[in-house]
């Protein structure tokens, strides 16, 4: 018996009684399946929000089993932006937080009745939990005839319950086993896991990302060799598909060994776990200098509280902080992501649906000069204009469920018929690449690494799939990556296509998205962009490392391998596009400058992006000009206060040749 089920009446009851209820509840004690399946049969229609896709898809499926026993789609229901399944007859629907469908239901939210919002693992604070607390909370001050249902295992409820009109808090204790606590340093992580896994241990390992599991990995494959050790090995993150990471839930006769990503944290309960082997270390992206920075940083101690509940549920168990940081010095909770993150998408949205962002109350308040940032992009973007109303384009871009500069490409590339490859572009610069050397095809020149893998992918998928039996490429990229793009040719209705690359059209529609990620290289410094106060390198392997291109278009991305320090680690630019200066000036002529100069009698042009010169020509002497170009020419009278008189000035565009006392 799940420790939730007897409180059922009066979690029923409370939240009957009340417009907000705020439950906290122990990891473990069912509140995920149990609180959506009570609200269901005391008659209310139950919206279930979740940080993760997985958490929206898992949790969906068990409900439907224990609910009516019926099929996912029935009574149950599940949306994620790129995949959804429900019906008319759907009580309760599992929606990841940032879904457009959640915008959706809100804009109809006055008009019916009986509905329950639960966002549940609260505690992570993503910019959509946040935004959606805030909102809700806004409708249900001004009257709407809705309820709300916070929930998660770790969380500030005092604090929450300040903000949210003084809800009551319901807590529930978990009946789970005693659990014990050791902390060792960070260099006994790997023999921990062996003494555990020889004694046939089902042993959960928390590693900050697939980097880290796939070396940790290699090293206990040859230590369980040596030691003769029969455990499984297996791997858990976000990239592996469903059936991959259902493996995690066997039983295995010599015990189970599994390397997880954060996402076991709160997404994924494995009941069997009898010890939990922690890195105390977990990988956040954050927006540094404007941006995307992926730091490695210790954990918080309710991200650690969380980790320690994923063992003792079906008998005692123990948990190995290995992390140099003590437990009692790391923060008590993690950074909200709307304290450091970009708004981009999410404002968008809002700005769709008349949500006034200006007009909420939030329990964590925006970071003001992301914000800012975030409506300086889409009014560059061309979503909204100059008085923050979204524009055609902008409704366009809220219904691709992608990175804003990702939808405004693909929005330019349905102008140009290649919507296929540019949402393959746009896959591969979100999720990574296909191929961990470059080059692997035999193809000569490649000028562009996003290219490169987009004809790889369409290789895969065409003539040639035996490019998948490669070690070189990356199995569990290409697999996430095949997944979304299926699901997202659907859904956006796009045909799916693999004729030849048509490479100016894709330049074109990179720069309506890219168009402030134009790179100029400087000898002995790299690629640099005014905007930005690093210049960038690129990495190791590039199709165009070493070659010195001037000008590259891509992805600048700052990479923290320090979890106690905030200098950078490596400032790289990913996915670089070679472009040459006609191609600019054909393409985007109003993000160039011209500026001229005078030196010994010659007067030369120079083009500029960002007063970063880009190229310069001698153009000829005064003379010549004036017999060549005489429409560069003309004369302009000026007073000069400083020596109180009036000049008449010669001028050769920009530049002033001369001036003389009238």
């Amino acid at each position: 018996m799940l420790p939730i089920e007897s409180l059922k009446d009066e979690i029923v009851q409370t939240i009957n009684e009340n417009s907000i209820t705020i439950i906290e509840g122990a990891t473990g004690c069912g509140k995920t399946t149990k609180v959506p399946m009570y609200l269901a049969e005391a008659g209310y229609n139950v919206i279930v929000t979740q940080p993760r896709r997985l958490a929206a898809m898992m949790p969906a499926k068990y409900v439907a089993e224990h609910f009516g026993n019926r099929p996912v789609g029935d009574l149950v229901g599940f949306y994620t932006g790129i995949e959804s399944n429900f019906s008319e007859n759907s009580q309760i629907i599992y929606s990841t937080e940032g879904s457009e469908f959640l915008f959706q239901i809100s804009a109809n939210i006055r008009t019916s009745s009986n509905n329950v919002l639960v966002i549940d693992e609260i505690h992570e604070w993503s910019i959509e939990a946040d935004v959606l607390l805030a909102y809700v909370k806004n409708l249900i001050d001004n009257g709407a005839d809705i309820k709300l249902v916070a929930m998660s295992a770790t969380l500030e409820s005092n604090l929450l319950s300040n903000y949210l009109n003084n809800a009551p808090v319901i807590k529930i204790e978990s009946n789970a086993y005693n659990v014990g606590f050791i902390q060792k340093p960070a260099s006994e992580l790997e023999n921990i896991v062996l003494a555990l896994a020889r004694c046939k241990n089902n042993v959960l390992v928390f590693l900050p990302g697939k980097n880290e599991i796939s070396e940790l990995k290699k090293s206990l494959i040859k230590l369980f060799k040596s030691y003769n050790v029969g455990s499984t090995i297996l791997e858990l993150h976000s990239d592996l598909s469903v059936d991959e990471q259902q493996r995690a839930f066997f039983k295995y006769t010599n015990g189970k060994i599994i390397l997880s990503t954060n996402i076991a944290q709160t997404s994924v309960t494995i009941p069997d776990i009898d010890m939990v082997v922690d890195s105390g270390l977990e990988k956040r992206l954050d927006i540094i200098d404007d941006i995307p920075s992926l730091c490695l940083r210790t954990i918080s101690q309710s991200d650690s509280i969380q980790r320690k509940g994923r063992t003792g549920r079906c008998g005692p168990g123990f948990y190995y902080l290995c992390c140099d940081t003590k437990f009692e010095d790391m923060h008590p909770s993690s950074m909200p992501d709307i304290y450091c993150l970009r708004m981009d998408k999410i404002l968008l949205s809002m700005i769709r649906y008349n949500i006034d962002i200006h007009s909420l109350d939030f329990f964590h308040k925006p970071n003001e000069d992301n914000l800012k940032a975030s409506w300086q992009l889409l009014y560059k973007l061309g979503a909204i204009d100059e008085h923050k109303n979204i524009t055609e384009l902008g409704i366009e871009m809220t219904n691709i469920p992608l990175d804003v500069r990702f939808s405004r490409i693909l929005v330019e590339a349905k102008k140009y018929g290649v919507e296929c490859d540019a949402l393959i572009c746009c896959l591969i610069m979100e999720y990574g690449p296909l191929c961990y050397e470059r080059p692997m095809l035999t193809l000569a020149s490649y000028k562009s690494d996003l290219f490169y893998e987009l004809e790889l992918f369409k290789q895969a998928n065409g003539p040639n799939p035996i490019l998948l039996e490669d070690k070189n490429v990356n199995k569990s990229n290409y697999a996430k990556i095949v997944m979304y793009f299926n699901k997202l040719i659907e859904r956006l209705h796009i045909t799916k296509s693999y004729s030849p690359i048509d490479t100016t059209s894709l330049k074109k529609c990179l720069l309506t998205g890219f168009s402030d990620w134009i790179f100029i290289h400087e000898n002995r410094v790299g690629y640099k962009n005014s905007l930005l106060a690093t210049p960038r390198l690129l990495l190791k392997n590039s199709c165009l490392f070493k070659k010195h291109k001037k000008i590259l278009v891509g992805q600048p991305m700052n990479f923290y391998n320090n979890p106690n320090s905030t200098e950078f680690s490596f400032t790289r630019l990913i996915f670089p596009t070679e472009y040459s200066l006609d191609e600019l000036m054909e393409f985007v002529p109003q993000l160039l400058t011209t500026k001229h100069t005078i030196s010994n009698g010659i007067i030369s042009s120079h083009i500029l992006y960002n007063d970063i010169e880009i190229a310069s020509f001698e153009l000829g002497s005064v003379e010549e000009l004036h017999e060549t170009r005489p429409e560069g020419f003309h004369e302009e009278f000026e007073y000069l206060d400083k020596f109180k008189q009036n000049f008449k000035c010669s001028y050769f565009y920009d530049l002033k040749l001369s001036s003389v006392v009238v």
